[in-house]
């Protein structure tokens, strides 16, 4: 079991804040998929067009009334 920054518990579905590749900003992804290491297959973007692969350590878990927020900011 991976576990994020904060040392909580990753699991399929969660959603979780990012650095984006090569760009100093935070991006909102959700995690789809983990690698027999434990790197966490995380797909964000318009649409969920891209993935990225990180690590537990690399990601910020978000739920309730944080992810609420975040999802009502993002553009579309």
């Amino acid at each position: 079991m991976s576990k994020d920054y904060l040392g909580r518990d990753l699991a399929l579905g969660d959603f979780v804040v990012f650095m984006r590749p090569r760009y100093r900003e935070f991006a909102l992804g959700c995690i789809v998929k983990f690698t027999p290491t434990g790197m966490a297959r995380v797909k964000y973007g318009e649409n969920s067009r891209y993935e990225i692969l990180q690590g537990g350590a690399q990601l910020v878990k978000v739920e309730g009334a944080e992810l609420s927020v975040l999802l009502l900011k993002q553009k579309h």
